[in-house]
């Protein structure tokens, strides 16, 4: 029992002594989440530091954020319990999150999360650029400008030509 309150003792004192750090299954003291061995701080022992865009050791499709222990969803996710307006939003409580369809991608304008998970659509007007890229590029309905061509010029164009021939019968 001595043995157990000396080790307790040991780890409340390491996370005191050792911010954003914990032990391992071994014992040995590591990074928390999120963090990792700062090199550059060689004179203080068991130093870390943040490091932003660092997938969540355990849950799925999260990622470090630009402030310290902050964590932010993978684009098209949201967190769980949560309206879907929290998609792509800092929420330090939530442990999960889900699919949020219609939600633009923060990175690539005119595209939004599809109906079927990590699937991603063009916005209407908009088609990929390539398969397999998230780059867009705007759609230039041909229908329409086809009706124009048809409904205005076409019609001048026969006018003219059936004048230009009466003059040459005359």
């Amino acid at each position: 029992m001595l043995k157990f309150l000396l080790f307790i003792c040991l780890l409340l004192s390491c996370e005191k002594e050792y911010p954003n750090t914990e032990k391992n299954k071994s014992g040995d003291i590591v990074p928390a989440p999120g963090f990792v061995w700062d090199r550059d701080q060689g004179s203080k022992k068991y130093a870390v530091k943040w490091v932003v865009d660092e997938r969540h050791p355990v849950i799925s499709h999260v990622f470090t954020g630009e402030l310290e222990n902050s964590w932010v969803p993978e684009p098209g996710y949201g967190w769980v319990g949560y309206s879907l307006d929290s998609c792509q939003r800092v929420i330090d409580s939530a442990l999960e999150v889900q699919w949020c369809p219609g939600v633009e991608h923060p990175k690539f304008p005119h595209v939004r999360a599809g109906v079927n998970v990590e699937k991603w659509v063009p916005d209407v007007d908009y088609q990929f650029v390539k398969k397999g890229s998230l780059e867009v590029e705007r759609v230039i309905i041909v229908e329409k400008i086809v009706e124009k061509v048809v409904e205005k010029e076409v019609p001048k164009t026969i006018v003219k030509y059936v004048e230009k021939k009466n003059k040459i019968r005359r």
